[in-house]
């Protein structure tokens, strides 16, 4: 297109219902009801408030939840009851895993009813009850939103001083046992499968015929997306070694203790990437460890774009915030620099957004004066910009967070292969309910 312009478009239309699957179709949308598959022709059924539809295998990138899952997660169940003492955490991240987000927050409040203390089912359960209360806001009416808004807060100060605390205990005790010689390198198993992932994915999505691949390589390519991710959350700095028991568990308690300050901090109104300091007492006492996260990362770059971002992530929303701090994250795991937050972007999004939810259409053309391209909306609001990409998102019938919208982009391979250009050197994100709008930008020379 003219002026450097790359518009990508991502529709996403979901039901919703009580007890959800999420099921991603080849056509960009998102539908959340309860998944049933039918034997007979290997079809699957989603089952909606106002009825049901089906789709051909074809159709389908991928679901989470599900019959299967479901299933698996009632055996779990009843052999861990069988057993006398059932792990309600184990259970827990095995429902989130599968994206059974009903019962795993059971599963963590039965957890917490046996040990108040755990920190683990505290941290979690704390992340999906803000969660809850930012999409509760996110399609609240506008008188109801401050009340929301002092509770998201409210709960966000008391989970992170909490979780803070027992943080705090954690790492003492883990500097303490690296103190004493334990062997701090990362399991050479852990860290090759994740070399081999992320160096597949990066292949697969420069390969200029992914975008045009078809369903079946768009769901390779997120398989190995959501692979990496979850190999670096449970692996950065990290499983530490096999043969070391003790010094793993504290890293991944405080893997997640961490990750629940950041979620609560960050529905308190502090940017989330402030946290990720948390961790550094045990960077320092690991230096010598060849960490997960690094291979091919600009760390020193990255680190001072981060310091600089931090300004601007505070003027912006809980949920812009965190889908910034989301593409860029994604980014940085896969050894790419990280984007400066452009405030004039964002500005632009925001605007594309409330137009959209105004006019009511969902398109990168848009009917307003002087604002029909992502382009003339950048410029409009000042940036100079020499080019401009765009992803948009959107779900009916349900709030889109920022994991969510991050997943979607990541399953639809011209929005995952745009996200992860190496040229960009800015962000933005606008959002509003159920609607998203990242641009990315390069500015003309000198304009930075």
């Amino acid at each position: 297109m003219s002026r450097g312009l790359l518009a990508l478009g991502f529709v996403a239309l979901a039901g919703a219902a009580a007890t959800a699957d999420t099921l991603y179709l080849t056509d960009g949308r998102i539908l959340r009801g309860r998944v049933e598959r039918l034997e007979k022709d290997s079809r699957l059924k989603l089952v909606l408030p106002h009825g049901a539809v089906t789709f051909s295998a074809s159709e389908v990138l991928r679901y989470e939840g599900g019959p299967a899952a479901r299933a698996a997660y009632e055996r779990r169940k009843a052999d861990a009851a069988a057993a006398g003492e059932p792990d309600h955490a184990a259970l827990g991240r095995f429902c989130e895993a599968e994206g059974l987000t009903e019962e795993a927050r059971a599963e963590y409040r039965l957890a917490l009813a046996a040990d108040p203390a755990a920190a683990e089912p505290l941290a979690r359960l704390s992340a999906l009850t803000v969660a809850d209360l930012a999409l509760e806001l996110s399609s609240a009416a506008e008188a109801d939103r401050p009340e929301i808004l002092a509770a998201i807060r409210a709960h966000g100060d008391r989970a992170a001083e909490g979780l803070r605390r027992a943080f705090d205990l954690r790492m003492t005790l883990a500097r303490e046992h690296l103190a004493g010689g334990a062997a701090a390198s990362l399991p050479d198993r852990v860290r090759k499968l994740f070399l081999e992932k992320k160096q597949a994915l990066l292949a697969a999505v420069a390969n200029p015929g992914y975008v045009e691949g078809g369903a079946e390589e768009a769901r390779r390519v997120a398989r190995l997306g959501f692979e990496v991710r979850a190999l670096a959350r449970r692996s950065d700095l990290s499983a530490a070694l096999a043969a070391d028991p003790v010094l793993e568990r504290h890293l991944a308690a405080l893997h997640v203790l961490a990750s629940g300050i950041g979620e609560a901090a960050g529905a308190a109104g502090h940017p989330k990437s402030q946290i990720e300091r948390l961790l550094d007492p045990l960077r320092e006492s690991l230096a010598s460890t060849n960490r997960l996260g690094e291979s091919g990362s600009p760390a020193a770059s990255n680190a001072a774009v981060g310091r600089d971002n931090d300004a601007d992530l505070a003027k912006l929303i809980p949920h812009e915030r965190a889908g910034i701090e989301a593409v860029n994250g994604y980014r940085e795991l896969l050894g790419l620099p990280i984007l400066r937050v452009e405030l004039r972007l964002v500005e632009a999004s925001r605007g594309h957004v409330k137009a959209m939810l105004e006019r009511r259409f969902f398109e990168h053309e848009s009917p307003v004066p002087g604002h029909r391209t992502p382009w003339d909306r950048a410029v409009k609001a000042g940036y100079p910009a020499l080019t401009i990409g765009e992803n948009l998102a959107q779900q009916i019938g349900a709030p889109l967070d920022a994991e969510g919208a991050l997943r979607a982009w990541i399953s639809s391979p011209a929005h995952h292969a745009n996200m992860l250009k190496r040229k960009y050197v800015h962000i933005g994100i606008g959002m509003d309910r159920d609607t998203w709008v990242l641009l990315l930008g390069i500015p003309r020379a000198g304009k930075g």
